[in-house]
């Protein structure tokens, strides 16, 4: 089940929403708007909802229209960010009547953003659709808090976090609450201004209101809370830096092949000083780099096919490609990569995520 449904009586119901909005294409979890309007439908006669809300944020389709959804219900909507509203879900919380933040819940909002490939005229149109989805965005925002939707735009652009109180005062919310006994753990490297208090953060996020015996370990006698807080800011911050320096390698890596040929030679090059040993077709291998596609391009040459003939089957491929590359078009089915993994027919290959 995508969200938590609480019957709280007197016609009245909680909805927890602790998830990315959206389906997660590793393991399926996450709040699509279908299953949302199917539970809120199932919901039956209520006067007043209680939407709960700790999300990173995800897909702006599903969110908007999990926003609309509730604006058009007939029952008082009211929302409490209970540690993270992130992006699309603080568009969500936006749907509330009245908006309380815990005293330590963070609020972000920027602007959409997207993965793509394709000549410049695919560019121009994915470029075209972001600033529309980012004006009716901005919108939403300043219908809630009266300001200026240009300003609020400002404000996207810079990915602009937000405390309860800075929440309050500018509009976005109602009211800061005393601060909860929990916290949001997500996978926030893909924004750009994350703040020290949210990075150090380390609470699983998929049950409200975690007892403190749960949240941490004993520290020991001699280390101090504002050292063991400053370490974790530290080795947050660490890990963010280390892993943008990875994409930055790769990225380097790859950059500049203006051909498709050199693109796969650099591939065959980084498999042989890995170790790869050319064996068996479909035996074991210790790495396994394929040219998949190559901007709107279509190769049929000697040892070379693009797109991979074997990629519209294999789940393994579909399944991390559509997690980064969801909207990008398959340059011969001309169906984006997030459409050809919903309609590859079920089996028993299961695709797991490596966790390092």
């Amino acid at each position: 089940m995508t969200i938590k449904v609480r019957a709280k009586g007197q016609h009245k119901a909680e909805v927890l929403i602790y998830e990315q909005i959206g389906k997660d294409f590793w393991d399926g979890s996450g709040v699509t708007a279908k299953q949302f309007v199917e539970d809120l439908q199932a919901l039956g006669e209520v006067h007043e909802i209680t939407v709960r809300i700790n999300s990173p944020g995800g897909s702006v389709n599903d969110g908007v229209a999990i926003y609309n959804a509730l604006k058009s219900h007939s029952a008082k909507v009211l929302v409490q960010i209970d540690a993270a509203a992130y992006s699309i879900a603080s568009i969500i919380a936006m749907a509330g009547e009245r908006i309380t933040m815990a005293g330590n819940a963070m609020m972000m909002i920027h602007d959409p953003f997207t993965i793509t490939a394709g000549n410049a005229d695919e560019m121009r149109r994915v470029a075209a659709v972001l600033d529309l989805s980012a004006d009716v965005m901005a919108n939403t925002y300043a219908k809630r808090t009266g300001m200026d939707a240009a300003e609020i735009r400002e404000l996207m652009k810079a990915e602009t976090w937000f405390t309860a109180e800075q929440a309050v005062a500018a509009g976005f919310a109602d009211e800061a609450l005393e601060a909860l006994p929990m916290a949001a753990n997500f996978d926030l490297s893909r924004f750009r201004n994350v703040p020290a208090a949210v990075l150090a953060q380390s609470v699983p996020s998929d049950v409200p209101n975690v007892p403190k015996e749960e949240q941490m370990t004993t520290p020991a006698a001699s280390a101090t809370a504002a050292d063991i807080n400053a370490a974790q800011i530290q080795a947050r911050k660490d890990a963010l830096q280390a892993e943008a320096a990875r994409r930055d390698q790769i990225k380097a890596l790859f950059k500049g092949h203006a051909q498709q040929h050199e693109l796969l030679a650099t591939c065959l090059e980084i498999e042989r000083a890995m170790g790869r040993v050319r064996g068996p077709v479909n035996g074991p291998r210790v790495i396994d780099l394929d040219v998949l596609l190559y901007a709107d391009r279509v190769v049929a040459e000697p040892g070379l096919l693009i797109p991979h003939p074997e990629m519209l089957r294999r789940r393994f491929v579909l399944v991390p490609l559509a997690e980064i590359a969801a909207n990008v078009l398959h340059p011969v089915e001309r169906e984006s990569i997030a459409s050809l993994l919903e309609r590859l027919p079920s089996s028993s290959e299961t695709v797991r995520r490596y966790e390092s």
